[in-house]
């Protein structure tokens, strides 16, 4: 039976129904939303993915505090060193009165007081300033970089074992120098870190390039370690623990 073609001509009754369709559709359209938004509140909520906090990488020189203070001797060349100590030791000598006045040492120091003062050196206002110097650099080696804590770091450097199990490093201290060993003066504070690493790590020798990452944190307060001989302590300023630590360069 077709109704269409008979209903276009009386508009009434193709406005009615019209209405009569949308009257039934409109609960079927309303139970639709709703079971949707049931459906969709039933589901779990979907889990964000853990957010990794962003590793820097940062230099040794990234440890030291910033603004160095003006250190007059380092503008000095290796034999204006050694001609300043000289001096200072005689300076010394003569108010032990262990060398007289006119001794050939004397003399020999006043040579090299006159060779400093033609480069623009006054050694006796350099020698002058050596006790504050040295507590400013003691100031500056123990200072460590607090806004560094709690930051994911690459850092490359070598290693000295502090504790061992096996062929396995199990803790040791990073530092920059590959001349540090327990038998040399220790670097300064802030250029020495505390290492766990979560899996330990084999190295062959003491010249093998090791990059640790991990989470730093400053370590002032920890006591010093001794390397692996115990034959010189090591007082380390940062410290890592359970980072990831790989030989990147093994020197045979």
């Amino acid at each position: 039976m077709r109704l269409l073609p008979t209903l276009r001509g009386n508009s009434w009754q193709l406005r009615a129904l019209r209405k009569c369709r949308a009257e039934l559709n409109e609960p079927l359209i309303q139970f639709i939303f709703t079971a949707a938004t049931c459906l969709l509140m039933c589901l779990p909520a979907r889990a964000d993915k853990p957010q990794v906090a962003p590793r820097t990488v940062i230099e040794w020189a990234d440890l030291r505090p910033e603004g160095e203070f003006s250190d007059p001797y380092k503008e000095l060349n290796e034999q204006q060193l050694q001609d300043a100590g000289y001096v200072s030791r005689v300076l010394y000598l003569l108010e032990e009165e262990k060398i007289s006045p006119d001794s050939t040492a004397v003399q020999k120091a006043n040579e090299m007081v006159e060779r400093l003062s033609k480069a623009g050196v006054d050694v006796f206002w350099l020698l002058a300033q050596r006790r504050h110097v040295a507590k400013l650099r003691e100031l500056q080696a123990n200072t460590v970089k607090t806004d560094l804590a709690g930051k994911s770091v690459s850092l490359t450097g070598f290693v000295i074992p502090v504790k061992t199990s096996g062929k396995i490093i199990t803790e040791f201290l990073l530092v920059p120098d590959i001349d540090t060993c327990p038998h040399a003066a220790p670097p300064p504070p802030n250029q020495v870190v505390l290492v766990t690493p979560e899996d330990g790590i084999v190295i062959k020798n003491r010249f093998n390039v090791v990059s640790v990452s991990g989470r730093i944190e400053a370590s002032r307060d920890a006591p010093p370690r001794d390397g692996e001989s115990g034959a010189q302590s090591f007082e380390a300023g940062y410290y890592i623990k359970d980072g990831k630590a790989e030989v990147i360069e093994r020197i045979q």
